[in-house]
């Protein structure tokens, strides 16, 4: 039954597939534009669905024909399995019976058989799976319905295309209703979820695993753990409120917005969860269409012990293992309200040792109707687990990126404002007093509203007495930032993330109360993001406007509040710092391009004309910094100025030879980079320098130069690369080879080869270049590519060169210019090095040899008879008389022959096959031995035949024999006739060359 309903859906799967083709539509893009504009909107959207759906359709196409192919292979390996069973049976029961002879043997036998029936078990049920953990059956259906829906697509876009060209205005919006339908058909097709990727686990205890845990995509750790952390809160209390916060009448606590409750028994909702990558990227995984669970490998899904809190893209970087940031979710995690805790430590214990390992899967499934069997499941890498939570006694956090243990407070560990003659306190303030825990309370912060005397004492020097730490330097209307989090902590101790609300107000207990007050000039001032209750997770940004400043110089406190998931201080009455208020800084920027190469990693720029900057001499270290901030792509190592991977020098002039002593001086800065390879390409990374100066007293930032600097890869233009004149006429260069095994004289070798030098055809060429010729080189029975690199020199095999051919082959050529290893680009995820090749030029090419007929032409040559006092006698030499042993022109003298006087005239190259003889000039004849097998006739032009004499190569010399020498042979008249000589040269060509000739009667 099985085989007979998956076949008939295989049948219908075929019959689908083979409708796929449709006829595109696509001649309405000549007249769009005679359109008004709201047609040509929707015309466009509609051709731009068209193109989707055309790549789209071959894509599933192919899918859909592998998953057939692989269900038919399935259907196959079941009928087998079932066959092996039914075997096996037999055997098994063979065994049986012959139990009762030789037990041994018979032992043996059911053994294997016994395995062997363990082996088609596992066959049949291993063969109904796909590797994604969805069946066979199920993949060809979706896949098939994935086309279906395409092909439903397709068939309406002709349709639409027509309405829409001939659509009034009112009628532009019916159709543009059924185009919105038809995209969102097709954009939810293919925001199916095809995979899930587990990348890492993370709850209020910070981050717990990473799937690899190094920046050399080394595997840390093979399972991910997922402890969900439980608790309950203590007692009531409310953070952010003002009641019940003083000791000794004097306020410690500020009120803050929106007040957060906390009620005794509940439990804690720490943020909790797993981090995911979904394929594909464009897959959505948040909404009301979407269900998330964990299951095991049995398929039981975990949903009575936890539930999914919610669902955020992933906005962080993870450096960890090099990938992309896309496709990136995490998945928040909580407690069922009323969970039984044995029943959840029961589900994720293996039953049979005992221990929590376990291992599950994430489950999603995005489907517009949430089928239940629509499910894509991650690896089983998940363990799950549980830890009783620990919140943390210890505030830490950073400003403007400095921890707060570096930054100025106003208590020394004995008393408030110690040794700080600057900023003398008055009144009250000289009797705070900073806050720990005691020793018997630091692992059990105490609820928001039972600070006494008794859990808390005096903080000491060595705890928080930071009265000489420098204030932190701010600007002002530039934001700075407080912030908690830390997702990329690999530890829990002391750790932000068991932290789950704070917020900010001014250190009012450490104000002075002088008249006019600090405080009050403080709150005169207009700071934003004060008194605000927000997220641990979230960093706060601080705002002083420049306005509301009495002067520039002025000095504020703050102090930070912190609580705990289950309702306890993190710090009894918080941390302060204090910044010192400057002047915005002068930021100036400047754009530096860096034309790479093998021999180039340098670019130098003008500075801003207005260049300013602090009177300093250049230093590594003191008053001048420098940090490195990437801002393209990620990859760990790449922008560590300790790895020296780039740098820079300030000089006087654009040259880059008088380097500036001080920043005053500059004019001009180049940058350099190491290694090009550590930088993406045409990709732009930018660092600051930093010049730092003595402002009232503070030791602050006084400038800012960031310079941007973008790895530009070079182009053709810079390049000398150029034809020579006339080597290309018509798009064809006509290559004349020269034999690669000697030189044209032994023409009694044949070349197996020819050869070129490819500087004689263009300018500047290096080894550098590669050349490209189309079906010029033999492979077994067919041609291939013959490619030229890391030579100047051409070898092409004979077979190749024109005289073996009746019309000349065109080999399309290309020139191309490698760079060198000076590329990095990302390949699938990954940043991989590669080599830079530009095309510089494209052409065709014909394979040429210099002696063919058409090319080697001969011609009768002038005798030069010297009369003396420098004149000569011309005569001409292309006739013979006939009969006796007059065969030759009077005029010709002893040990000549006829031959002497041919002349090469050579469209090539003549210097190459002439050599100068006294009399003759330029001259060449077969005792030169750029032939071989030559032979000759003299025929008639009339007759076409040899009537007169035989023509014999002897020693590379012409004889001319007469055929009969009697008076009845004798021509009555001039002859016109014809000398016909054929050549075989090195290369194997035979040429055949013809010239006028004369017989006379004697």
């Amino acid at each position: 039954m099985k085989k007979k309903i998956f076949s008939a859906l295989l049948m219908g799967v075929f019959t689908l597939a083979s409708m796929s083709m449709f006829v595109s539509c696509k001649d309405y893009d000549d007249d769009i534009n005679n359109l008004d504009a709201g047609q040509q909107e929707l015309l466009s959207r509609i051709e731009a669905l068209e193109g989707n759906v055309d790549q789209k359709l071959p894509e599933i196409e192919s899918s859909l024909a592998t998953a057939v192919e692989n269900a038919n292979k399935a259907l196959q390996g079941v009928e087998d399995a079932q066959g092996l069973i039914n075997e096996v049976k037999t055997t098994a029961e063979a065994a049986g019976a012959a139990a009762t002879g030789a037990q041994e043997d018979a032992d043996a036998a059911k053994a294997v058989a016994d395995e062997a029936l363990e082996k088609a078990e596992a066959a049949l049920e291993a063969l109904g799976v796909t590797e994604d953990g969805t069946s066979l059956v199920e993949k060809v259906n979706d896949l098939a319905e994935q086309l279906g829906t395409l092909q439903s697509i397709a068939n309406n876009i002709p349709t639409l295309i027509e309405e829409a060209q001939k659509a009034t205005n009112e009628e532009l919006a019916k159709i543009s209703a059924e185009v919105d339908k038809y995209q969102s058909l097709f954009d939810n097709l293919f925001a199916m979820l095809t995979s899930v990727e587990l990348y890492g686990t993370f709850n209020g205890q910070g981050i717990i695993s990473w799937a690899y845990g190094t920046a050399n995509d080394v595997q840390l750790n093979k399972n991910l753990k997922l402890a969900m952390v439980h608790g309950n809160v203590g007692s009531d209390s409310k953070f952010g409120d003002n009641e019940a916060l003083k000791i000794d009448d004097k306020t410690i606590f500020a009120t803050a917005t929106p007040e957060i409750t906390f009620v005794k028994g509940t439990d804690i909702k720490v943020n909790e969860g797993i981090i995911v990558r979904v394929n594909p990227v464009n897959a959505k995984i948040t909404g009301d269409n979407v269900a998330i669970k964990v299951i095991n490998s049995l398929g039981q899904d975990m949903n009575d012990y936890i539930k999914v809190a919610s669902v955020e893209p992933y906005a962080d970087i993870i450096t960890r293992g090099g990938q992309i940031n896309s496709g990136l979710y995490k998945i928040n995690f909580e407690w069922v309200d009323g969970v039984n805790m044995d029943a959840y430590n029961a589900a994720v214990k293996d039953p049979v040792l005992g221990v929590k390992d376990v291992l599950f899967a994430v489950a999603i499934n995005n489907t517009d109707t949430v089928q239940a069997d629509r499910y894509v499941a991650s690896t089983y890498d998940l363990a799950l687990g549980d830890e009783a939570y620990t919140p943390a006694n210890v505030l830490s956090f950073k400003v403007d990126n400095t921890p707060v243990t570096d930054i100025k407070n106003r208590w020394d560990g004995t008393k408030a404002n110690a040794g700080d003659a600057d900023e003398p306190l008055k009144g009250d303030a000289l009797e705070a007093v900073e806050r720990v825990w005691e020793a018997d309370n630091d692992d059990h912060p105490t609820p928001a509203t039972a600070i006494t005397d008794n859990n808390t004492k005096k903080a000491d020097a060595a705890t928080d007495g930071r009265s000489g730490k420098p204030y932190l330097p701010v600007d002002a209307d530039v934001p700075f930032t407080v912030a908690l989090a830390d997702l990329d902590a690999t530890t829990v101790d002391d750790n932000p993330n068991k932290i789950q609300y704070y917020y900010v107000t001014f250190d009012e207990n450490f104000a002075g109360s002088s008249a006019p007050s600090e405080l009050a000039a403080w709150k005169s001032y207009g700071i934003t993001g004060l008194y605000t209750v927000t997220d641990a997770s979230k960093s706060l940004k601080i705002t002083i406007p420049s306005t509301a400043l009495a002067e520039v110089g002025d000095k504020i406190g703050f102090r930070v509040y912190a609580v705990n998931y289950d309702g306890t201080l993190v710090d009894p009455d918080g941390r302060a710092f204090y910044v010192a208020v400057g002047k915005s800084v002068e930021a100036q920027s400047v754009d530096v391009d860096i034309k790479v190469s093998l021999t180039n990693k340098t670019g130098i720029a003008a500075l801003p004309k207005d260049f300013k900057f602090a009177d300093t001499e250049l230093a590594t270290s003191g008053t001048n910094s420098t940090a490195l901030t990437q801002n393209d792509f990620d990859k760990d190592g790449l922008y560590s100025t300790s790895d020296a991977k780039i740098g820079y020098q300030l000089y006087k002039d654009e040259d880059g030879k008088d380097k500036a002593e001080n920043w005053n001086e500059a004019k001009y800065i180049s940058v350099w980079y190491n290694d090009v390879l550590n930088f993406v390409d045409n990709g732009t990374v930018s660092f600051t320098i930093k010049a730092q100066g003595e402002v009232d007293g503070v030791d602050r930032v006084v400038n800012i130069l960031t310079v941007n600097v973008t790895k530009v890869m070079p182009t053709v233009a810079d390049l000398k690369y150029s034809r020579k004149d006339k080597q290309v006429i018509d798009g064809t260069y006509t290559c004349y080879v020269d034999p690669s095994n000697g030189n044209w004289v032994n023409a009694s070798v044949t070349a197996d080869n020819g050869m070129k030098d490819l500087t004689t055809f263009a300018n500047n060429v290096t080894t550098s270049y590669v050349w490209t010729f189309a079906n010029a080189l033999r492979d077994g029975d067919k041609d291939k590519d013959l490619v030229v690199k890391n030579s100047t020199m051409l070898y092409v095999a004979n077979r190749y060169i024109d005289g073996n051919i009746e019309t000349p082959t065109s080999h399309a050529t290309t020139v191309d210019h490698n760079w060198g290893k000076i590329s990095l680009v990302w390949d699938n995820n990954a940043l991989k090095e590669k080599d830079y090749i530009l095309n510089v030029d494209k052409f065709n090419t014909v394979f040429a040899c210099a002696l063919n007929e058409n090319v080697m032409e001969y011609s009768w040559g002038q005798y030069k008879n010297d009369l003396g006092d420098g004149k000569f006698e011309m005569v001409d030499v292309n006739y013979i008389y006939y009969g006796g042993t007059q065969v030759a022109p009077e005029y010709l003298k002893n040990n000549e022959n006829i031959g002497s006087f041919l002349v090469a005239d050579n469209a090539y190259d003549t210097e190459t096959f002439s050599y100068k003889s006294t009399l003759t000039g330029y001259n060449i004849w077969l005792g030169e031995g750029i032939y071989n097998e030559v032979s000759a006739k003299l025929i008639s032009n009339e007759s076409k035949e040899s009537d007169y004499f035989k023509v014999d190569v002897v020693d590379r010399k012409l004889n001319f024999t007469p055929l009969k020498t009697d008076a009845q042979n004798n021509p009555k008249a001039d002859v016109p006739s014809t000398l016909v000589i054929t050549a075989k040269d090195i290369f194997g060509h035979t040429n055949t060359y013809e010239l006028p000739f004369t017989v006379l009667p004697r």
